[in-house]
């Protein structure tokens, strides 16, 4: 096929220049019989060559006397199920006349006319018993022009046909040249042979150690499927052929592992166009691309492909990269389509079979995203939220509590009638920590946060969550919540640490407490925006740094006082809290007696 392609091209521009010499037609039949007997399959044909071997040497050119050869008796094989094809030659005046006669189906009297034209079909229907003649015919009958010769044909329908071609011939060949060249001849057939069968074994080990996409080749050509074989064989690609529709939909059904089809449409007793409608029965495009080649080059011929569920198409000749390359991309959208399937089924399950099939698709994917981030937004230690977990989603609670602010300020309620709308930050730090990394090692260091981590969550809402903060200090968020009533779950969190036994390691326990400082979001109700949540949290590690110095093991609030006319001030910066306390610009409060608070400038410990 593809030697007949090149030539056809180089017919066309007269390009082809012939290298004549003697040969001796008796042994290239041989050869191309050799060649042609595995096309036969289980067909009951009798390959006969009855040319003598004294039969005196043509003139002609050794390689395009094999094509033409190869070309005319493969047709008769392909259009004879049984009987015989037979090769004969007779002499007359100035030429040598070589006949190949078959017993199969005959050609119609109205397409003689036409049959060596490229790519004729020998009953003009799509869904024939026997294949096209392809370019085979119209090469032959050039070629054997251009030697001088001619080419012609007699056929009875449902008799069989005979196809003669002339070629000169010459009786001056010395014997002995003959018989050397047969003899070479015939040991080359013998190699060929040999090299089959080898190449067939290792084909048979190949195929079976390769790894990638399993494509079935669909033509009923075997040196159209050679070659597509060839062109795959490039690839790490499992490659399986098949002859007719009927043959292709038995293998994908068996194999049940076919990835993509190369179907011709001319093809015997079932088009390529039915055999995929009868494939697209249970296999939808997105499960088994089928890529259409064909001769067929006419808009209306692609639009049918497509409309009976063909996934592309490509027109002969085909080029080896152009296949390739096509093959590649669907074989790339199959697998994305298969991995695609996967998951939608995957987490259709998980979420109750709902039949929200893609919003649950494109939720789950968003949530796998987030649990990629996750490991970003972890603490290692403790497995707690770190700092850049409270910056990306501390945004949207911050903008909800403006809101509500803002709508509450808007209808004239006092702020104090905006309850469960704050958001308080307490740092929460572990008394004379530093004291257990120097008796006992950073491990049981290590060990008491990380269970200090549990019980911290443990005493939380669903709705709130801790940090780590860094060290031994934990910030813990407590969302949409009334600032008056977090100093209750602030205290029962001390007291729960306070009486917690701590197991370090090595069978030893002890007991740690610590001290809280908090404060709410917005500081001032009446001037949301006056102070930033960062601001906010500054201040609340401010009241840790009082209860620290007040004797650890307790907690401190500071807080707005209520006076609406005041002027906003950060209580985070400020030198001296002791004087806006007296002066009743801020509020403190705490677990212990507020005689016992150490209220002072200094801010590190």
């Amino acid at each position: 096929m593809v030697d007949d392609i090149l030539d056809f091209s180089k017919l066309r521009n007269k390009g082809l220049t012939l290298h004549k010499k003697v040969l001796d037609l008796s042994v290239l039949v041989d050869v191309v019989i050799s060649l042609i007997k595995p096309l036969i399959g289980d067909k009951k044909i009798i390959l006969e060559n009855r040319l003598a071997n004294e039969f005196p040497g043509v003139i002609a050119d050794e390689d395009r006397l094999l094509q033409v050869l190869y070309n005319l008796i493969g047709n008769a094989v392909k259009f004879t199920d049984q009987g015989y094809v037979r090769i004969e030659a007779k002499i007359a005046e100035n030429n040598l006349g070589i006949y190949i006669q078959d017993t199969g189906i005959g050609i119609p009297e109205e397409k003689l006319s036409e049959i060596f034209e490229a790519f004729q079909q020998v009953d003009g229907h799509l869904e024939r018993h026997h294949g096209g003649t392809g370019l085979g015919l119209s090469i032959s009958k050039q070629l054997i022009e251009l030697h001088g010769g001619v080419l012609t044909v007699e056929s009875t329908l449902g008799a069989g046909s005979i196809f003669c071609f002339t070629l000169p011939y010459t009786k001056d060949l010395p014997k002995p040249e003959v018989t050397r060249s047969a003899d070479l001849m015939r040991n080359a057939v013998q190699l060929i042979n040999i090299e089959r069968n080898h190449l067939m074994e290792m084909n048979d080990v190949i195929e079976s150690e390769k790894q990638g996409a399993h494509i079935l080749v669909v033509d009923d050509d075997a040196l159209n499927r050679k070659v597509l074989t060839n062109y795959l064989s490039f690839r790490d690609y499992r490659v399986s052929e098949a002859g007719s529709g009927e043959e292709a939909i038995a293998i994908v059904e068996k194999a049940n592992d076919v990835d993509l089809v190369l179907l011709d449409i001319m093809m015997p007793r079932l088009s390529g166009y039915e055999t995929c409608k009868r494939l697209r029965m249970a296999y939808p495009t997105h499960e088994l691309p089928i890529i259409f080649l064909t001769a067929r080059n006419q808009t209306n011929d692609m639009v049918m492909g497509f409309d009976v569920g063909g996934n592309d198409y490509l027109t002969k000749p085909i080029e080896k990269e152009e296949l390739l390359a096509r093959v590649a991309t669907h074989l790339q959208l199959l697998d994305a389509s298969r991995h695609l399937d996967k998951k939608v089924a995957e987490r259709t399950q998980e979420l109750h079979k709902t039949n929200e099939g893609l919003r649950l698709a494109q939720q789950r994917l968003h949530d796998a995203y987030l649990k990629i981030e996750e490991a970003s937004l972890t603490d290692h230690l403790t497995g707690l939220h770190n700092r850049r977990f409270l910056t990306k989603s501390i945004i949207s609670d911050i903008a909800l509590v403006d809101r509500s602010y803002q709508d509450g300020l808007q209808s004239h309620k006092t702020p104090m009638a905006i309850a469960d709308q704050d958001i308080v930050f307490a740092v929460l730090d572990v008394d004379l920590f530093k004291d257990i990394n120097d008796t006992y090692g950073h491990a049981a260091g290590d060990k008491l946060l990380e269970q200090l981590s549990r019980l911290l969550e443990k005493n939380l809402r669903d709705s709130d969550y801790v940090i780590r903060w860094g060290g031994e200090e934990f910030l813990i968020v407590f969302r949409l919540c009334s600032r008056d009533s977090v100093s209750e779950m602030v205290e029962r969190i001390r007291q729960s640490v306070a009486q917690y036994s701590f197991d370090i390691g090595n069978g030893r326990m002890i007991h740690r407490s610590c001290s809280i400082g908090f404060a709410a979001y917005p500081f001032y109700p009446h001037q949301p925006a006056a102070l930033t949540w960062e601001q906010v949290v500054d201040t609340a590690d401010r009241a840790l740094y009082i209860a620290k110095r007040s004797g650890r093991n307790c907690w401190v609030n500071i807080s707005f006082t209520g006076d609406l006319h005041q002027t906003p001030i950060n209580p985070a910066v400020q030198q001296n809290l002791p004087v806006l306390f007296a002066l009743n610009q801020l509020h403190i409060s705490s677990s212990v007696n507020r005689d016992l608070l150490v209220v002072d400038a200094k801010i590190h410990d």
